[in-house]
């Protein structure tokens, strides 16, 4: 599953409106967004580091893999092409999936369908489903910033339909709410009104970073006018919150919140104790969460991964200017085809099973099975090896753990003692960190309703319902989806009787929806379980305790300082980043993967450092080194 936090919902709405009246190009977002940080790297842009060649390389040839062609491969490929270098820069694309765009010759006729956890598939002639990646933030600076470069900054984008921008309805057992921003049917809903209890005491209340509440912190993380001294301050004060509060899940920090402040909260008729109406609340909101769907599947994450969601304040999301959304990464890789000149790609067709540092020669070796090969012949006895100077793990967390996790003493390492002595210990800090991460999946289903059907839908304010929560297992809806066996189990599921508020009578009757699942075309039914198909990744959340494993993923570029130990592996995935599964944060952990590169290439330590442009310094000196004792 993935994760909707607008608190706002009124300026959600208005600018939703504004945008379908007056447009929006991607221009507009760039500026708007090009400056935002996030708390654990709260001095970095990294939209400002991708405007330049985030360094240089000089007096060598570089042979370099990239294991994976998503998002993050790409990207990482994109700013390696971008590199100032005076030698030959070769890189070696491995990829498994042969419905991966790059297998797909010149992009002529064939319609490539995935890039990693980018997938679209066509339904009939008529629509594209979006299987993956399917809204993109405003404040996902770096994303826009690339949307820019493939697009033009003058195309135009539209807004996602997210609940509560939208005419919404919320189903809570036999209660109907329907609202639209600030617009409630109900204006005392007891959904509303726990909604605005918790997002205020997280908002401005009681979780403070430093002597700053959230709000203002947000409020100065994108600001362009922020001063350097106030950024370093926001990014110490959160270090000291992370320390406070990793051990505090969501959940608890919810139930202490609607504990302490239910005589704020609507009665609840036939519920008198207080531990029912505690317990009631707390099940409202982990279905509604912040009016845009269910939190309860979330609640063992940690505070401090809910106040990240909370400081990014993604209150608008947009839909890419694109036919499927795997175009985007798809014209990512064409700009790099225009760099040629000493910058070579090889596009490799394999199922990469292991990796390896070969000491002797200080290379870094990828090991695999050729996929192209006659399906009859034995693998796992001989696979074939190739060795680069450097290798990009560019793959989620599923995956990275299978190859890394089996491996002896020289394989992907870190400091953990002595410097140039590489441990098991070292290894399984690594694989621990990896393997620890908490990935959230889900299915998404899909299907065309008929038009005579959805103008049948209720109406809010003369608007027809968009956008569906409810508390059966249906999740969110964006009008409407469905699937066979899938498909019959929403109908049981939405097979209930309701109160409508609207009704003056207040009469029990059949919930709409069930009859309105019925009208579905055939013809353009589909569905597809993320659970099934770990290796694209998932939605990263940290759980308690989570926070210093997480943090060692997004940080291990750092690595690249030290030249004892002299690691030729880096990673990038959003499931290494404080943004996974959003496209930000594949592109952030590309940026560092790259940024380490270079320093490593150029010998580490400060020399290595100075070689990158000045915002992608910050990398290495705002950072703590996952070596602690530095270069």
């Amino acid at each position: 599953m993935s994760v909707t936090v607008i608190r706002d919902l009124v300026s959600a709405a208005k600018k939703f409106k504004q945008i379908i009246e007056e447009g929006k190009a991607i221009k507009e977002i760039i500026e708007e967004s090009k400056y935002y940080r996030h708390p654990d790297s709260a001095t970095i842009s990294y939209a400002k580091i991708a405007e330049e060649s985030i360094g240089k390389i000089s007096d060598k040839d570089l042979n370099i893999g990239i294991v994976g062609a998503g998002p993050s491969g790409i990207c990482a490929l994109y700013e390696l092409s971008k590199i100032d270098h005076n030698k030959k820069i070769k890189v070696s694309l491995y990829e498994s999936d042969p419905k991966n765009f790059i297998f797909s010759g010149e992009f002529g006729d064939l319609i490539p369908t995935r890039a990693g956890r980018v997938s679209a598939t066509m339904a009939s002639s008529r629509a594209v489903y979006e299987v993956g990646a399917m809204r993109f933030p405003e404040t996902a600076g770096l994303t826009w910033y690339y949307a820019g470069k493939v697009f033009g900054v003058k195309k135009k984008v539209n807004p996602f339909p997210n609940p509560g921008a939208v005419t919404t309805e919320f189903v809570f057992g036999d209660r109907v709410d329907h609202y639209i921003g600030g617009d409630w049917e109900d204006p005392d809903s007891p959904a509303l009104k726990v909604k605005e209890l918790v997002a205020n005491k997280l908002w401005e209340g009681d979780y403070k970073i430093g002597n700053r509440t959230p709000k203002d912190v947000s409020t100065l993380l994108k600001s362009k006018d922020t001063l350097p001294q106030t950024l370093k301050d926001i990014h110490s004060d959160w270090k000291t919150f992370v320390t406070k509060y990793d051990g505090t899940t969501l959940g608890s920090a919810v139930h202490n919140i609607i504990f302490d402040s239910i005589d704020k909260l609507p009665g609840i008729s036939g519920l008198s104790s207080l531990a029912e109406r505690v317990n009631y609340y707390f099940e409202l909101f982990g279905h509604f969460g912040f009016g845009t769907g269910p939190f309860k599947p979330v609640f063992n994450m940690s505070i401090v991964e809910m106040m990240r969601l909370l400081l990014w304040d993604y209150s608008s999301e947009y839909l890419f200017p694109v036919g499927e959304n795997v175009d985007f990464i798809k014209e990512l890789y064409k700009e790099v085809l225009k760099n040629k000149e000493g910058f070579d790609i090889k596009n490799i067709h394999v199922k990469v099973c292991d990796v390896f540092h070969r000491m002797d020669e200080k290379l870094a070796g990828v090991a695999y099975y050729d996929l192209e090969k006659d399906e009859s012949e034995p693998r796992g006895q001989n696979p074939y090896i190739s060795y680069h100077d450097y290798v990009i793990l560019a793959i989620p967390q599923v995956p990275a753990t299978r190859i890394i996790s089996s491996f002896g003493s020289t394989t992907v390492r870190i400091y953990n003692g002595e410097v140039g002595t590489p441990k098991e210990a070292a290894n399984a800090q690594l694989t621990a960190a990896i393997d620890s991460l908490h990935m959230t999946r889900s299915a998404k289903v899909f299907a065309t309703i008929q038009k005579i059907k959805a103008d049948e839908a209720p109406k809010f304010k003369k608007k027809p319902i968009q956008a569906i929560l409810s508390d059966c297992g249906l999740a969110s809806s964006y009008m409407l989806s469905l699937f066979d066996d899938v498909f019959g189990k929403m109908i049981d599921r939405s097979y209930r009787w309701i109160r409508d508020v609207s009704d003056k009578d207040n009469k029990y009757k059949l919930w709409w929806l069930c009859d309105f699942l019925k009208s579905v075309e055939n013809i353009d039914k589909f569905f597809f379980d993320w659970s099934a198909q770990s290796s694209a990744g998932a939605f990263k959340l940290d759980l308690a305790n989570d926070h210093y494993r997480s943090d060692l993923c997004f940080r291990y570029h750092t690595h690249a300082t030290s030249k004892a130990l002299d690691n030729r592996f880096f990673l990038a995935s959003c499931s290494y980043s404080h943004l996974g599964g959003w496209l930000e944060g594949a592109f952030m952990s590309a940026i560092n993967a790259v940024s380490g590169i270079v320093v490593a290439a150029n010998g580490g330590g400060q020399e290595g450092i100075n070689a990158l442009n000045s915002e992608a310094q910050k990398l290495f000196t705002d950072l703590d080194p996952v070596i602690p004792e530095g270069p």
